[in-house]
């Protein structure tokens, strides 16, 4: 399979040439980013203090029997005198901000359409549900990626399902990092989802990874998610319940099975909505639950010390406000308590904010505030993150 994969992604660029059409309409891609990232932490001397700016650019073909071909080259780059540790630069003085300087291609694909069905093969961005379990990584300048073929289908009106075969992760390290790729992988992953009533959603998925260059990374994970809504008066109330067992798999040279579950209730009144965040990620003092594929920056926390899972698992506890005008304008707030699943610990606690603004239709500015105060794991840690973005 990986081998039929590989041939077919290499050949691309010749196969899709071949096809017969007639003046294609080509569709531009251009994506434009700057950040700084100021990262004060309590275990290094020095400040962080990293300008980046990412570009991707490429090109879509219009449909053609069904078929349109994409491809988008990505440049990363430091801005000025490079202060920050960007994972491979060796700047361990500096607090890592993990966006290092690098030019490659980030997707390469040919999709086919054809009724409700979907059809992906190549270099591309995958993504289920609310990426907790497998995703972009958007945050970073660089996006994680999968070469590989997806699908997704319509299985009856209200069923969908999603699949995937992944033989190589391109991950947010970048191709000069030995972390930068994940390749001779063996990486299955399939969701269904079912909507009961436009309130009420049922998905199920399970992912197979098998990562010989990450072996302690490698398990086999199970789950299953509700989603449900209900409109009391003028008040909105919505929940969002998760379940999942995760065991070693493949090159996992541990054994065990561990378990996640999260539960979010959440009310909107007009523009607000009010969230509450409690989720467990079990841990058995040598292995925990883990999310290798998962977009994790967006969730415990905007300061990223929870990325890996502390071999005595997670107990995380929150709450968050957000406020979102007709403008676009987005406002948000939110308060982390963390302990240790195993023990009970007082892990630390954490305070992120958010001001978000589109205007002019393709232009985004927004910052990012971060306050990681320790207690029994990791240091003190701020991050500053402003940002400004235009899309094509």
């Amino acid at each position: 399979m990986r081998a039929l994969c590989a041939t077919a992604l290499a050949s691309l660029p010749v196969l899709f040439p071949a096809m017969s059409y007639a003046d294609p309409v080509l569709k531009p891609i251009a994506d434009l980013r700057y950040r700084y990232e100021q990262v004060t932490q309590g275990n290094r001397p020095e400040t962080a203090e990293a300008h980046t700016l990412r570009l991707k650019a490429g090109v879509e073909t219009a449909p053609v029997n069904g078929f349109s071909f994409l491809v988008e080259g990505e440049v990363v780059r430091a801005l000025g005198p490079v202060r920050f540790n960007d994972t491979i630069n060796r700047k361990t003085a500096y607090p890592v901000v993990a966006d290092p300087d690098d030019a490659l291609i980030n997707r390469l694909q040919l999709s086919y359409v054809h009724k409700g069905t979907r059809a992906v093969l190549g270099r591309q961005i995958i993504a289920f549900d609310n990426q907790r379990h497998l995703g972009s990584v958007g945050w970073r300048q660089n996006d994680q990626t999968f070469d590989g073929v997806s699908v997704k289908t319509a299985l009856g009106a209200k069923t969908t399902l999603e699949a995937a075969y992944v033989f190589q992760v391109n991950r947010v390290f970048g191709t000069r990092s030995g972390q930068g790729t994940w390749d001779d992988s063996e990486i299955y992953l399939a969701r269904v989802s079912h909507v009961f009533s436009p309130a009420i959603k049922l998905s199920g998925f399970v992912q197979a990874l098998d990562i010989p260059d990450a072996p302690v990374q490698s398990g086999l994970t199970t789950g299953i998610v509700f989603e449900g809504a209900h409109n009391f008066g003028t008040v909105k109330g919505a929940v969002r319940a998760e379940y999942a067992r995760q065991k070693a798999y493949g090159a996992n040279p541990n054994r065990f099975e561990l378990g996640y579950y999260s539960l979010e209730p959440s009310l909107s009144i007009g523009s607000v909505t009010l969230k509450a965040t409690h989720s467990v990620m079990e841990g058995n003092g040598v292995s925990a639950f883990q999310f290798p594929l998962g977009t994790n920056h967006a969730f415990s926390g905007w300061a990223d010390m929870f990325l890996t899972t502390p071999a005595d698992g997670l107990k995380e506890q929150a709450v968050s406000v957000v406020y979102g005008h007709k403008s676009g304008l987005k406002v948000q707030g939110a308060y982390h308590s963390f302990a240790a699943e195993r023990g009970g610990r007082d892990y630390g606690t954490e305070v992120n904010l958010l001001i978000e603004k589109p205007f002019a239709k393709r232009f985004v500015a927004g910052i990012k505030y971060a306050d990681y105060n320790a207690d029994g794991f990791g240091t003190d840690t701020q991050k500053i993150m402003p940002y400004f973005q235009v899309k094509y």
